[in-house]
């Protein structure tokens, strides 16, 4: 459920301030596994994506973004596991 609102806000916020197109959507499958590969740009990619991506989205992160407060609270929000490299 919390995932859900932190998917709405995002893009509540996203749609308000930036004018974003999202091309292909009709593309992605609507069932089964998908693996979706991102070059990122910035760290608002993650959001962006969150935001506009029609289907629940888990990330495989890095254990450092965890630490950072914005976007540590973002990924627990939506269900990461952090991968901690020993």
């Amino acid at each position: 459920m919390f995932s859900v609102l932190v998917k709405l806000f995002w893009k509540l916020y996203f749609g308000f301030w930036e004018n974003l197109k999202i091309d292909g959507e009709a593309n992605i499958p609507r069932t089964g596994s998908v693996i979706v590969v991102v070059n990122h740009i910035s760290l608002l990619d993650g959001f962006i994506l969150v935001a506009f991506w029609p289907r629940r989205i888990t990330f495989l992160s890095a254990a450092y973004l965890f630490k950072m407060l914005a976007v540590g609270a973002f990924l627990r929000a939506i269900g990461c596991p952090s991968l901690a490299v020993r």
